[in-house]
């Protein structure tokens, strides 16, 4: 374990993203926009092949003097003591983890501290963060967020942060709130560019919009309208409906719920996005108070990632801000909260739900210790171990079985509350199993304290962080991924030495052959002072209730105003709504297009024919690690056949095989298979066929042995064990119904894509609503029927013989130059000895879908998508797009977000496929926002656009248009593209086109989307009574919360 520790160390960027998603518990985090619907609108006009990623590289921009390191024209670096711009070098040091000098600096004269992050990425990051602990649960942090970045008096603007969003060269634009900080995030590949962006964010921090006009807080906050005497009062506000979009949320109660339970009455209880439930105690008054608060340069942390001329940039922040400002006092104490009392609590919360909503299965328990007193270097480690934990075969995973209790079940510790604590959860369970979860959580503790972890539990798990180790520079964004963990550690210890601890933990941890760490942190985690046990239940009803209150609240108000005051609010809502229908924009952070180089489609890889089998090799500029796809033929599967195949896949890996148990095969996966992924494609191009894609990466010493495992695990599965079968069914299908699902948005993208595209119909065959529906078919038939088991089994072990074969087998592989003729061998000597299929046939019959489908499922509010595909128009042009992004936030966002009280919406583009979408997520409305869908291409028609302003939503249509990143997403991309019958130089000609959109062609872009947007479809997502009073809207209203389909 040592020596793979020491291997990973001397890496790049190591064990981050692993630690966050896998180990660390996901913090609550609530964002200025969504960062799903970027997702969603890229993958939908991209297709199942394509990246999210956007921009392109700004060579142009390149500050590399000759013989100069990066980012360093002048051919130094400073040292510890030297001034730049203002700011005192307080210390250097180098990062394995992040493969990276770190540049810890202070500004002498407003307090701020700096951090930059030194490497070669030519996208360069910036973020502001302040320390803002959560005085109550108004989420007033969370509100002053949004209205901080809405204008600036340097940049006066109606909604600022949507200018630099839609007319901007830019990778990454938000703002996030957490429980103990607030922070400012923008990323570019331009430097010209970049450090506009930082300069609009700046702008805001010391002269923001909001101080002067309380209409920035009832749009983003809180609002109570009124048009006549007789109307009832209304209630809005963006926040305030990104909030109540969680009111049914188990995670998100129980995570309060723990919170309250642990550290009951401290600032520490208090989460975020609560005001739906707290709406009463919201004011202006309030939120501005937050500014006055924590808003100071002496309360920040300013972060800096990348290849960049530093000197020039810490001089601009020094001379245009910080130099400009005094050094505060800022004084937290009055928000620190005392030493918790010992004790142990035990409770049961209900949990809002609708009438109808399904709760069987439906509760969450937690069982949770304090680590308030426990140093940070035990965190880390335990955010380690944690990963382990979750492993299959882990003693706790072993002694939830002992007990009967087959659900999902995990262990995380959440770094991020203001007190962090060590979580052990159930999820979809009973309240029953409370008693029994305990029980299994604290005999696992004491088998620690007393036994330790096996080894070749441990060890896997290492490796795991290893190979990521390779791939952190595999996607965009690194820089904005990878600050928060230190600003969240900067906020709890006032310390910027985040990785370098973490690489500390990491080499203690491989050098404690007696676990002695990990038997300490379980001793002190049993007899631990303060823990609780948490019960979060649903309970029908409780949510009309809660809606119930807030009508009687706005008619109490109502009952209490006198005539005059009344009339007053009637005005104010007019006021309002007026002030709300301006459209005062700015650009003046806008760089010119013609600077962005051009596109060029990526033919760097090589095509060969084998027997049966065709190869797709590219090299990349990468060490040790490679990454693979296999396509395998689909075409000779019938709809069952395919049913029964995603079942296979199911359960592969989750049973034995002829030559492994199921346990040996867990290790050998940990051992040489990382993200291995399965994805069902049916392209729309002509002469396609259906396809299994199946994805993994691994270390490109360990290719055959992954290869053969893989293999393995397709050609001879185990099915005879009937009971494990019955135990896997128990514990995962409730996380494969749509109706319950996180994600709404991308389910409801596609079913929108379903009605005008054949690979999104395939795809939601298989992994919609209708698969969950076969799933319950199936469990029903093995719990009814005692011989059901022999009959899967058969039908089960007929699926090998017709998915591993040869004939139209495609492998594709992006590694190392000098691995390649090997990969390529070896893979020859064992696909070439698969059995030889072929067939002409296509069996696969899709189901027909409807143009607008209303789907209920379990929400408090609405997901509405529309999908159509440009590249169906033969008169579609890339210079179409800036209108398109232009109607996004001219009319979409303000009709939709400002003025209709949805969280957020836009309407974007992906060259992918040329995909077309319009999205609406949190949304309280139905038939309303596809009204406004269907006014999309008249407001285009009709826009006044001047050919400036047109320049900016140029900037913005390159810079989001999917353009692949990462030394493996691209070539892969560029494979399957070519393999799936994209032309890829077609999608660089469409992106390279947008910089010619002139406002000759704003006529001619009408026409056409109105034509892409009629052709394609709209699903909606939401809550039953908001779409049965809306179902006319629609052509097709359907239950997800019926076991069947209708």
């Amino acid at each position: 374990m040592k020596q793979i520790i020491k291997r990973m160390l001397s890496l790049g960027m190591a064990c981050l993203l692993f630690l966050l998603s896998g180990c660390q518990a996901q913090p609550a985090v609530e964002q200025m926009e969504t960062t799903g619907m970027e997702s969603a609108a890229a993958e939908a006009a991209a297709g199942a092949g394509s990246s999210d990623s956007t921009g392109s590289p700004d060579s142009a921009e390149s500050l590399d003097g000759a013989g100069s390191p990066a980012g360093d024209p002048t051919g130094t670096l400073p040292v510890p003591g030297d001034m730049v711009g203002g700011f005192t070098l307080d210390a250097v040091s180098e990062s394995g983890i992040l493969g990276a000098e770190l540049f810890s600096f202070t500004h002498e004269k407003s307090g701020a501290q700096l951090l930059w992050v030194k490497n070669d990425d030519p996208e360069l990051a910036f973020s502001i963060s302040y320390h803002t602990p959560y005085v109550d649960e108004t989420d007033t942090n969370h509100i002053f967020e949004h209205a901080i970045i809405s204008g600036s008096e340097k940049y006066p603007s109606s909604n600022l942060f949507f200018d630099i969003l839609g007319k901007s060269y830019s990778t990454f634009i938000n703002a996030f709130t957490y429980n103990t900080f607030t922070t400012y995030p923008v990323s570019s590949e331009s430097e010209e560019q970049f450090i506009k962006l930082l300069d609009v964010y700046l702008s805001c921090m010391v002269a923001p919009a909001i101080l002067e006009d309380e209409n920035i807080f009832k749009r983003e906050a809180l609002r109570y309208e009124l048009y006549s005497p007789e109307d009832a009062i209304g209630m809005k506000g963006t926040v305030f409906s990104e909030d109540f979009a969680y009111l049914t949320d188990v995670d998100r109660e129980a995570e309060n719920n723990v919170a309250d339970a642990l550290y009951p009455g401290q600032y520490a209880s208090n989460s975020i996005a609560r005001a739906h439930r707290n709406y009463q105690n919201l004011s202006y008054e309030a939120t501005l108070r937050t500014y006055e608060r924590f808003y100071h340069f002496d309360n920040s942390l300013i972060f800096l990632y990348g290849d960049m001329d530093y000197e020039k940039i810490l001089s601009f922040i020094d001379s245009e801000y910080l130099s400009k400002a005094e050094k505060g006092k800022t004084d937290l104490t009055a928000w620190e909260d005392p030493v918790t009392e010992d004790g142990y609590t035990e409770v049961t919360v209900a949990v809002p739900a609708y009438e109808n909503d399904v709760v069987d299965n439906a509760s969450r328990i937690d069982y949770a210790v304090s680590l308030e007193d426990t140093g940070w270097e035990d965190l880390l480690a335990w955010s380690i171990l944690s990963a382990a934990l979750n492993n299959e075969n882990s003693v706790f995973v072993q002694n939830l079985r002992e007990r009967g209790i087959l659900n999902q079940a995990g262990v995380s510790v959440d770094l991020y509350l203001s007190k962090p604590y060590l979580d052990f959860t159930l999820q979809y369970a009973q309240p029953e199993q409370g008693a029994l979860f305990q029980e299994a959580v604290l005999e696992t503790l004491n088998q620690l304290a007393e036994e330790g972890m096996e080894e070749e539990i441990l060890g896997p798990v290492l490796k795991q962080l290893e190979t990521s180790a390779y791939l952190i520079r595999d996607e965009g964004n690194v820089g904005v991924n990878i600050y928060p963990s230190i600003v969240n550690y900067w906020t709890h210890t006032g310390r910027l030495d985040y990785y370098e601890l973490m690489e500390q933990v990491l080499e203690k941890l491989g050098s404690d052959t007696e676990q002695e760490i990990l038997r300490r942190l379980a001793d002190e985690a049993v007899n631990a002072g303060r823990s609780v046990l948490v019960s979060s239940v649903p309970e029908p009803g409780l949510a009309e209730e809660i809606l119930r209150l807030q009508e009687q609240y706005l008619a109490d108000m109502k009952a209490a105003m006198s005539p005059e005051e009344i009339e007053a609010l009637i005005q104010d809502t007019k006021e309002f709504d007026a002030w709300n229908a301006s459209d005062e924009s700015n650009g003046d952070f806008m760089i010119d297009p013609a600077d962005i180089p051009d596109q060029e489609a990526y033919t760097d890889y090589v095509r060969t024919e084998g027997d049966g089998v065709s190869y797709y090799m590219a090299p990349v500029n990468a060490e040790k690690v490679g990454s693979y796809r296999l396509y395998f033929d689909l075409s000779d599967f019938s709809n069952e056949e395919l049913m029964d195949l995603n079942l296979y896949l199911f359960f592969m890996g989750e049973l034995g095989t002829e030559a492994h148990s199921a346990k040996e095969l867990y290790h050998l996966k940990e051992e040489y298979l990382y993200s291995i992924q399965t994805d069902f494609l049916y392209p729309d191009a002509e002469a396609q066929r259906p396809m299994l894609r199946l994805s993994w990466i691994s270390l490109t010493e360990d290719y055959e042995e992954g290869l053969r495992l893989l293999l393995e695990l397709l050609g001879s599965t185990d099915f005879s064990d009937t009971e494990k079968i019955r135990e896997l069914f128990t514990r995962y299908i409730d996380s494969y119904d749509v109706s319950r699902s996180g994600n709404l948005l991308n389910a409801a993208r596609d079913l929108a894509a379903s009605y005008s595209s054949r690979d999104y119909a395939y795809r939601n065959l298989l992994q919609g609503q209708s698969f969950y529906y076969y799933l319950l078919d199936t469990k029903e038939k093995l719990e009814q029927d005692e011989s059901y088991g022999s009959v899967l089994e058969k039908r089960l072990e007929e699926i090998p013989s017709k998915l591993a074969a040869r004939g139209r087998l495609i492998f594709a592989c992006a590694a190392p130059e000098d691995t390649l003729a090997d990969i390529r061998e070896t893979s020859a000597s064992l696909l070439e000895s698969l059995p030889l299929k072929e067939t002409d046939e296509v069996r696969v019959v899709l189901p027909e879908s409807m143009q607008k489908q209303a789907i209920i499922v379990e929400a408090s509010s609405q997901n509405s998508v529309r999908v159509g595909f440009a590249y169906e128009q033969e008169d579609f042009r890339g210079s179409y797009v800036p209108f398109l992004l232009a109607a996004s936030d001219l009319y979409i966002v303000p009709k939709l977000r400002f003025q209709m009280g949805v969280y957020t919406a836009q309407a974007s583009f992906s060259a992918g496929s040329g995909g077309a979408l319009i999205a609406s997520f949190s949304d309280p409305n139905a038939a309303e926002t596809l009204e406004v869908f269907d006014g999309i291409s008249s407001f285009i028609s009709g826009m006044e656009l001047t050919q400036e302003e047109l320049n900016g939503y140029i900037l913005k249509a390159i810079s989001s248009s999917g353009a692949d990143k990462g030394v493996f997403q691209i070539p892969l991309a560029a494979i399957d593209r070519e393999i799936t019958g994209v032309d890829s130089q077609k999608i660089a000609d469409v992106v390279n086109d947008m910089k010619k959109a002139s406002v000759e062609q704003q006529q001619d872009a009408a026409a056409c989307f109105e034509k892409i947007f009629a052709s394609g479809g709209t699903a909606t997502l939401g809550n039953e009574a908001v779409l049965t009073r809306d179902q006319t809207a629609y052509d097709a209203l359907i239950s997800y919360k019926e076991k069947e389909l209708q």
